[in-house]
């Protein structure tokens, strides 16, 4: 009976991983076949015949552009990254950060001189809370903990040195996922981390550095959303278009990513037109949380494939209202060359650098954690949870 037992549960297994398996291969070749159509007319597609109200939040009226590299030399760039690692015990919480910002300086034949802020492998924060608090809480805070150590360190490196770019590991935005209820203990952290990032806005505007954020492994579906609002009414301008009435697009946009679209569509070298953060960024609830509303016209996105065998980088930056899609010709033009030098992996060398500076440890928490231990001795404070003590695995 156990035999025939295990049988049926091995088709059934094996029944579900094969549906799976086909909504794959079905879901794939819609996929393909949206990106071969869209691909193909990506010469045709001039947003400058759409209705003005329907493009409101695209700031360019190609589909893509080409992106020329620029020299580096003369150049100075900065890439900052964080680590972290966080532990809760019995009745105690740990949290270990760093951040670092790697500084790419590149002489005027072009020869690189790497330096490090505010050194090259800083001592970890330690952050500790004997306050009991719920697992989401405590996640949350690590998030907000991490993103703070990396925008203050952007904020004291203007004032160390200057530096004509500043490439962040990430958003220059918070967080929607960081923002916590209004109940929340967290609160006050969060209002003081969206004082930071407005400080840092305020800092590189004034100093003329250029600010970055750069998403190695965006899941946004921003721009498939656009993609979504404009098809039907480039349909009726594009002939080459109709075939996609063929296809259920909605649902395959519906499915889709922006980068994993996007790796179908442009070609190493290329970017999608700058839009807006949010569709209506005055209305988008962080850009609210913000005491200058200034802002929230100021952050503008674009993807850039780099390489031939990587997905697009999302890249968000900071400009004025005068000059945003100059301040994007010259961003792209720079992360491109700083990206392009492994066909396989495209993100930016200076921030491959600073995270491998920044990076953590489990066993560096470890070693924190014996310490505590040695100098309170038995403490239930210190106990670990049971799921880090099973005498089993």
């Amino acid at each position: 009976m156990r035999g025939q037992h295990d049988s049926r549960d091995a088709n059934k297994l094996d029944e579900t991983v094969n549906n799976i398996a086909a909504e794959i291969r079905r879901l794939e070749e819609d996929k393909t076949k949206l990106g071969e159509i869209l691909k193909e007319t990506k010469n045709s597609l001039d947003l400058s015949l759409l209705n003005r109200q329907i493009t409101s939040d695209i700031l360019e009226e190609k589909s893509y552009y080409e992106v020329k590299p620029t020299s580096l030399a003369g150049l100075r760039v900065a890439g900052i990254d964080g680590g972290i690692v966080a532990r809760s015990y019995q009745n105690m919480n740990l949290i270990l950060t760093r951040a670092v910002a790697a500084i790419f300086t590149y002489g005027p034949n072009g020869k690189l001189e790497v330096g490090y802020f505010p050194e090259e492998t800083p001592l970890p924060n330690i952050i500790s809370s004997l306050q009991p608090s719920p697992i989401p809480d405590f996640e949350l805070r690590t998030s907000i903990e991490r993103v703070t150590c990396e925008i203050q360190l952007a904020i004291q490196l203007q004032d160390y040195t200057k530096v004509d770019l500043i490439i962040l590991n990430g958003s220059i935005v918070p967080q929607l996922s960081d923002r916590p209820p209004s109940y929340s203990t967290l609160t006050r952290k969060y209002e003081k981390v969206v004082e930071l990032y407005e400080d840092l806005y305020k800092s590189c505007i004034e100093s003329g550095t250029l600010l970055v954020g750069v998403i190695e492994d965006s899941r946004s579906i921003r721009y498939m959303q656009i993609i979504g609002r404009l098809i039907p009414h480039l349909v009726e301008k594009v002939p080459g278009l109709k075939r996609i009435l063929d296809l259920d697009y909605r649902r395959v946009i519906q499915q889709t990513r922006d980068t994993e679209f996007l790796q179908r569509v442009l070609d190493p070298g290329e970017r999608t037109p700058v839009f807006r953060y949010a569709e209506f960024p005055l209305d988008y609830p962080i850009f609210d949380d913000f005491r200058n509303k200034v802002w929230a016209d100021s952050v503008n996105v674009f993807y850039l494939r780099t390489v031939e065998y990587d997905k697009p980088i999302r890249v968000e930056y900071l400009a004025t209202e005068s000059n945003q899609l100059l301040t994007a010709k010259k961003i792209s033009s720079v992360v491109l060359p700083l990206s392009y030098h492994n066909a396989e992996y495209g993100i930016p060398s200076v921030l491959i650098e600073a995270d491998a500076r920044a990076h953590l440890l489990d066993g560096d928490i470890e070693i924190i954690y014996e310490q505590l231990v040695r100098k309170t001795g038995d403490s239930f404070i210190l106990s670990k949870l049971r799921r880090e003590r099973r005498p089993f695995r």
